[in-house]
């Protein structure tokens, strides 16, 4: 690792400068540039035995632009019952377990999404809520089970007021603080947070503000945080070099 960390550091602005000469586009330069950078990442060990690390780099960067160029996606919209599988619930056993490896110095902070509809805003407020009273440790588990294994309808107010009561809180706590001033800050941060990083799909890391990792860059969910463990220690290394 310190040895991609050593040549990142002194060509990642040359490469930068480059991609955005070749395409034209700073947010498109930008993310071949996290891409390149995974992609090295990946070389493990195996990076310390290239003798030229800048024209690796360069090398792999030209052959990203002309996929890039040649690339052209079709976007299909996803039912929207569309709801998650053990895939799903291998993720949310991963994350838990991985939340606990982070260091000290690195806070993991979930945001919902709900990509504009109703129902996904509902269960956004809900996640907020519960944390709000304190609940969401306790509840988590059980929220994610009723929708993705159990099937029940929290895409509603009252499902979801009915619900909690069946899990033995307070309702009119629980109400009050669903429909509070706080609580639709959150979700109106969220929103922006949604807004500011572009996301169109889930799950998505982010590390930084600067660097998003998505299902694009990975292979499994494993790769996913993998990826994102190597973006945070690039992150650490960048910040000790500038005090």
């Amino acid at each position: 690792m310190n040895c991609l960390l050593t040549a990142w550091d002194r060509h990642e602005a040359e490469l930068r400068g480059w991609l955005r000469q070749r395409l034209g586009n700073p947010v498109d330069a930008d993310d071949l540039l996290q891409d390149l950078f995974i992609k090295a990442m990946r070389q493990g060990e195996r990076f310390c035995t290239i003798v030229n690390a800048r024209a690796w780099l360069f090398e792999v960067a030209r052959n990203a632009v002309v996929d890039r160029l040649r690339l052209t996606r079709e976007m299909v919209e996803l039912p929207q019952d569309l709801t998650a599988d053990t895939e799903e619930e291998d993720l949310n056993s991963l994350v838990k377990g991985w939340v606990t490896t982070l260091p000290a110095d690195v806070t993991f902070k979930r945001v919902p999404v709900s990509f504009g509809r109703a129902a996904w805003a509902n269960l956004a407020r809900l996640y907020y809520t519960l944390e709000t009273t304190g609940d969401l440790q306790r509840l988590d588990d059980a929220v994610f089970q009723a929708i993705h294994r159990e099937r029940v309808n929290l895409f509603s107010a009252k499902a979801i007021v009915d619900w909690v009561a069946r899990q033995g809180m307070d309702v009119q706590r629980f109400t009050a603080a669903y429909n509070s001033f706080s609580v639709h800050t959150m979700l109106a941060r969220g929103e922006e947070l949604t807004r500011k990083f572009k996301v169109e799909g889930v799950p998505l890391l982010t590390v930084d503000g600067r660097y998003a990792v998505t299902a694009r860059e990975a292979r499994s969910f494993a790769d996913h945080l993998a990826i994102t463990e190597g973006l945070i220690g690039l992150t650490r290394a960048a910040r000790l070099r500038n005090g």
